[in-house]
């Protein structure tokens, strides 16, 4: 009976999150009324910020009766944060690199970059890059994974975060199967990651790697792509095969480093 009550906070605590995010979306709808690039990325600041704040609300209002326990969350500031951050951005970064050259090359793309913009711009993007993947961390990789850690293994623990991640990149129009495979795989690689460092820091930053850059190569501001000439962009590199094998390789990669003492 303990397991199930348990079980259903885990669930109550998933549909609260997604309904933050889906509370988000009314940022979405108010950039028609913003004509500067700045003013975007500001809104969306501001998006996320709010979105990391409400999410931190969630995890106190599961946890009032142990407060302590928001503390074993990995949210902790400790003195390692930022290392394991930037270790982070060090593999997703090149996993994103490497994966979207394979699918530009595939496609005949061509590639410019924007030197002018400001750097204001710049750290606004930096920003919203930031709140947005530490939102989502502290959703997936904070109360969910340690939870299902007390139930179950952690094998079965990250492969159930691992699926929720994945069927939950359904509601993007370009996703395929492939591309749900490719997310269970980073959802369950980031939950074991969170595993072995008891911090969302590191998950956070392989997070921040792969969208901040994302975001940049299709964002038609910092870098256009083209083809014969006409705008393109590439929303579809979770969906290739190339990237399940960079993923296995990741996959094995943490196996061998996960027990250094860099990462601890």
């Amino acid at each position: 009976m303990l397991t199930v009550v348990k079980l259903l906070k885990i669930l109550l605590f998933g549909i609260a999150g997604f309904a933050v995010l889906i509370f988000s979306e009314l940022f979405t709808a108010l950039e028609k009324y913003f004509t500067s690039a700045e003013a975007v990325s500001l809104l969306s600041d501001i998006r996320y910020l709010v979105v990391t704040l409400l999410i931190l609300l969630l995890l106190y209002a599961f946890s009032w009766r142990r407060k302590k326990e928001v503390a074993v969350y990995g949210l902790a500031p400790t003195p390692k944060r930022l290392k394991q951050w930037l270790l982070g951005i060090a593999i997703g970064a090149p996993t994103l690199f490497i994966a979207a050259a394979i699918r530009i090359y595939n496609t005949g793309l061509t590639m410019q970059w924007n030197w002018t913009c400001g750097i204001t711009l710049l750290l606004l993007y930096i920003c919203g890059a930031f709140f947005q993947t530490f939102s989502e961390e502290m959703w997936f990789r904070t109360y969910i994974p340690y939870k299902l850690r007390q139930l179950f293994s952690a094998r079965i623990a990250a492969l159930v975060v691992g699926l929720i991640f994945g069927l939950l990149h359904l509601v993007h129009p370009d996703f395929t199967f492939v591309g749900v495979i490719n997310g269970i795989l980073i959802g369950g690689l980031l939950t074991y990651m969170y595993f072995d460092t008891g911090s969302i820091w590191i998950c956070a930053g392989w997070h921040f790697g792969w969208n901040f850059f994302l975001g940049l190569i299709n964002s038609k501001v910092f870098v256009t792509l083209s083809f014969a000439g006409i705008p393109r962009r590439i929303s579809d590199i979770e969906c290739g095969w190339p990237l399940t094998l960079l993923l296995l390789i990741t996959c094995f990669m943490w196996s061998t480093i996960r027990k250094s003492r860099f990462i601890k």
